[in-house]
């Protein structure tokens, strides 16, 4: 036994083959006009996509030139304190050649004390001798 068929399928059955074409198409129309619709809807959310891709950018660029500032800020005061730590270490050297050249005039001084006494002690000598003489 089959079924009897249901309304539907009668007109379908009923109506001839060009018919039904005619009336595929508008569909077929409909539903790729839908896709196009999907499509487009889809394009929009990437567009959104990479608008947001695009603002998250120029924020972590914003952030990167903040950082750069604040590195270039400290590489500054890094050259200032470099250059007198450089000021300050010419200075201790020519303290420490003033300290040489002090050293070298008291050698210089008590090679002369040396000699001072050498001499009084000559003229010491001298002196008794001459007492003695008399």
């Amino acid at each position: 036994l089959t079924p009897t068929p249901s309304a539907g399928a009668r007109a379908k059955r009923a109506r001839p083959p060009k018919a039904r074409n005619i009336i595929a198409i508008p569909r077929n129309f409909i539903a790729i006009s839908s896709n196009f619709i999907a499509i487009s809807r889809n394009f929009i959310a990437l567009s959104r996509n990479f608008i947001a891709i695009s603002h998250n950018l120029f924020a972590r660029s914003r952030n990167f030139i903040t950082i750069l500032r604040y590195v270039i800020i400290f590489s500054r005061y890094f050259i200032a304190v470099s250059r007198k730590v450089i000021a300050i270490s010419r200075n201790s050297i020519t303290i420490s050649h003033n300290l040489i050249a002090i050293s070298h005039n008291l050698f210089a001084m008590s090679i002369n004390l040396i000699a001072i006494s050498g001499n009084l002690i000559a003229i010491s000598r001298i002196v008794i001798d001459k007492s003695r003489n008399f």
